[in-house]
């Protein structure tokens, strides 16, 4: 199976990119609404969502050359890396939380990102999880 985000896919199709950051925004939104968040969670995943994304695009602009590469939280589930995927987990929700921060939210930002990170590593592992363990 391809990667089903790559910094190619990402970056050179707008349709994948509003696709799969409409898809977690949705994800974002259910891990908040888990974590009782009220306060306008639609604007708030997508932020986050928006943020997200933001961090893949400067990820995948600091590969040199145009090596197509699965993102750091892919990777770490492949590997079945359970440290990796634990930071992977807390550095999506440092990243949603900052998105909410930069929309002007203040409240329960950093539970929020860890809500919506839960659900979003939760797909990560659901989509690669049965992928087989590579070296990379």
């Amino acid at each position: 199976m391809a990667n089903p985000i790559t910094p190619q896919t990402s970056l050179q199709n707008p349709q994948t990119v509003l696709l799969w950051s409409a898809g977690r925004a949705l994800e974002i939104w259910a891990g908040m609404r888990i974590a009782c968040e009220k306060d306008r969670p639609v604007a708030r995943a997508l932020w986050a969502s928006g943020a997200v994304q933001l961090a893949i695009y400067l990820w995948a602009n600091m590969k040199e050359g145009n090596k197509v590469e699965a993102l750091p939280s892919i990777q770490a589930v492949r590997q079945r890396k359970l440290i990796d995927m634990f930071l992977s987990y807390l550095m999506r929700a440092g990243i949603m939380a900052g998105g909410m921060w930069i929309g002007g939210f203040r409240k329960n930002i950093v539970r929020d990102g860890l809500a919506g990170s839960a659900v979003t590593e939760a797909t990560v592992i659901a989509l690669q999880g049965n992928q087989p363990t590579t070296g990379e």
